[in-house]
């Protein structure tokens, strides 16, 4: 089997033109196959090339060994004449972002890793897979991630966390459909969660304990939600577990009843 279909697909522009295997690092010299590229400010293509140069980049590990591609990349001549950048490098879609020393596969298994694990547990788990890097390279990658979109709200429970136990806590959101933190609030103050609900009308039901501040903001900033009063602590839990709890229905005139609610 050809190495250029075991590190990249058959649609990807790069050949492989040597592979060296040391005692602990395979070092893959790669080269592009791209018959132009387009200028970053005015998107207009070029084929006029100036100049080579070699690009470094660290990849996922491969038989126990740390894996380095030496990527020999191009720069360009642009031919718009009102163009600021008279030269520019060659620019890629896939795997080699510009200005970067990772491979775009291997930044986002190590993203998921310390989402997972954390910046030490992560950066010790790397070792063990021949990836060096730091705790606090970690923490950056997610530092500079991209938040996801998030769905309409329908369902949330809220509860408090301690910056500091015994000192200082905030108040921690969670959806009850998917099970993820969606939000941290600085205190458990009754207007910051009022003034939160109110940003986000979809909610249909609130899950919280018996603290009184959070019940006159569910009322207040969330009127039309149903709020049920769980007797235990709300926590984030891997798996499903069903509870007994209190549903309390806005309308004074309605006792309250109880049912079981699952999140």
């Amino acid at each position: 089997m050809n190495i250029k279909n075991i590190l990249f697909s058959t649609q990807d522009k790069f050949k492989v033109v040597g592979v060296e295997n040391g005692f602990d690092q395979l070092r893959i010299y790669v080269q592009s196959k791209q018959k132009n590229s387009v200028c970053p400010n005015c998107c207009m293509p070029s084929r006029k090339v100036h100049s080579y140069y070699t690009r470094t980049f660290h990849d996922l590990p491969a038989f126990g060994k740390a894996s380095l591609l030496f990527l020999r990349s191009r720069r360009f001549y642009c031919l718009t004449d009102e163009c600021a950048l008279g030269v520019f490098s060659e620019r890629f879609s896939t795997y080699f972002s510009p200005y970067k020393r990772r491979t775009s596969r291997l930044e986002k298994k190590l993203l998921n890793m310390a989402l997972n694990a954390g910046g030490k547990p992560a950066e010790r788990l790397c070792k063990q897979l021949s990836i060096s890097i730091s705790d606090t390279i970690l923490l950056r990658l997610i530092h500079n991630a991209a938040i996801p979109e998030q769905e309409t709200l329908t369902a949330i429970g809220v509860d408090d966390w301690a910056y500091k136990n015994r000192d200082r806590y905030g108040s921690i959101l969670v959806d009850l459909h998917t099970r993820k933190i969606i939000d941290l609030l600085p205190d458990r103050e009754e207007s910051t969660l009022r003034k939160w609900l109110k940003e986000m009308p979809g909610i249909n039901i609130i899950t919280r304990d018996r603290y009184g501040k959070y019940q006159k903001a569910a009322t207040k900033g969330a009127p039309q939600t149903q709020q049920v009063t769980d007797s235990k602590t709300i926590t984030v839990r891997d798996g499903s577990s069903e509870d007994k709890a209190t549903l309390e229905v806005n309308n004074p005139s309605t006792r309250l009843k109880e049912t079981k609610f699952r999140y």
